[in-house]
C-alpha cells in the first residue's frame, strides 16, 4: 500500500507521546548522548555512568523501548541510534537549553515577534556569540568593512559619514551592498552618503557607477545587522528604547540563519520608490545634484 504524505507527519497524539516519554528521568540525557553516536546498550550505560547518571539497567532498557515506541530511537542488532525525528527533537531540546541561559532574551521580544515561526528558534545562535559594546563594535566594523571583497547585507540606522566613506572605497573595488534602511533615517543616510562622496571627490560618472552597486529597501526593524562577505556578522537587538550589546559571529550556521532572516525582511521591506520619486534612479540623481 502506498504511504500518503500526510501519514508521514506526526499527529498531535504522537507528539504528546514523544514529549511525555522523553521527559521521564534520564531520557533527555540518553537522547543527547545519541545525538552524534550510534551506541550499543552496554556503551550507552557506560557513558551514562561516566556522566553521573546511575540508572538501573532495567530502567535504561525500559527507557530505550519507550523512546523507540515514541519514534525517537531506533534499535537494531544491539545498537541504538536516533531516528530523523529524534535528531530534530534533540536539536530542539538543545536549542531550548541555550535559550534558557541567554541573558538577553528579554531584548528579543520584538525581534522574535517580527519573524515567522520557522526562523525564531535560530536566535539560540546568539547565546554563543562574542558580545561587544558600541565603541568596540564600531572599531570592529571599520576594520572589517575595510577588508570587504564581495560585499555585504545590512539592516541599519547608521548615518556615519566615516563608515560611508569606507564603503564607497570598497565599492570602487567592486563590492556590492544590499541595505534595509530604517524609515526614520533614510534621508539622513542620503545626506551622510553625500558628505562622504564630497570627501572622496569622484567624478559624476564614477559616482553613478558605485551608487548602482547599492540596493536599498526601507523598513524600521527591531535590530541592526551586518553580514560581510558571508564570513562575519554583527547584530544588535532593539526593544523600544533599549539596546542589547552587539553580537559578533563567524559561525557558518549562525551566518546562514542570519542570511535567512535578512532575506525574509528584504522581501517584506518597502521599495525605494515609495519614498523617493523615480526610485533608485531618483536616489542617484538626488545625490548627483548635491555634489
Amino acid at each position: 500500500m502506498k504511504t500518503k504524505k500526510s501519514d508521514l507527519k506526526p499527529n498531535k497524539a504522537e507528539i504528546e507521546h514523544m514529549f511525555r516519554e522523553s521527559s521521564l528521568p534520564g531520557r533527555i540525557e540518553i537522547i543527547n548522548m545519541l545525538k552524534n553516536d550510534t551506541l550499543t546498550l552496554a556503551d550507552l550505560q557506560k557513558k551514562m555512568r561516566e556522566n553521573g547518571l546511575k540508572l538501573p539497567t532495567s530502567t535504561i532498557y525500559r527507557a530505550i523501548n519507550n523512546l523507540q515506541s515514541a519514534g525517537i530511537l531506533d534499535k537494531k542488532s544491539g545498537e541504538v541510534a536516533l531516528t530523523p525525528t529524534g535528531i530534530f527533537f534533540a536539536d530542539a531540546v538543545n536549542c531550548m537549553r541555550k535559550l534558557m541561559n541567554f541573558e538577553y532574551i528579554d531584548f528579543a521580544t520584538d525581534f522574535l515577534l517580527s519573524l515567522p515561526p520557522e526562523l525564531r528558534f535560530g536566535i539560540h545562535y546568539l547565546s554563543e556569540c562574542e558580545k561587544v559594546d558600541f565603541i568596540k563594535a564600531r572599531e570592529l566594523g571599520i576594520s572589517v568593512l575595510s577588508t570587504i571583497q564581495d560585499g555585504g547585507v545590512y539592516i541599519d540606522r547608521v548615518v556615519d559619514p566615516e563608515l560611508f566613506h569606507i564603503m564607497i572605497e570598497r565599492r570602487l573595488d567592486g563590492a556590492t551592498e544590499k541595505v534595509i534602511s530604517g524609515e526614520e533615517v533614510l534621508f539622513q543616510k542620503i545626506d551622510a552618503e553625500i558628505a562622504a562622496l564630497k570627501i572622496a571627490n569622484l567624478s559624476k560618472d564614477v559616482v553613478r557607477k558605485i551608487e548602482s552597486q547599492v540596493e536599498i529597501r526601507v523598513k524600521t526593524l527591531p535590530l541592526q545587522m551586518g553580514i560581510i562577505d558571508r564570513r562575519i556578522a554583527l547584530i544588535m537587538l532593539i526593544n523600544g528604547n533599549r539596546f542589547s550589546p552587539f553580537f559578533v559571529t563567524e559561525d557558518r550556521k549562525a551566518i546562514r540563519w542570519l542570511e535567512s532572516v535578512f532575506s525574509y525582511y528584504w522581501d517584506i521591506a518597502k521599495p525605494l520608490d515609495e519614498y523617493i520619486e523615480g526610485g533608485k534612479e531618483g536616489f542617484i540623481e538626488r545625490i548627483l545634484n548635491a555634489l
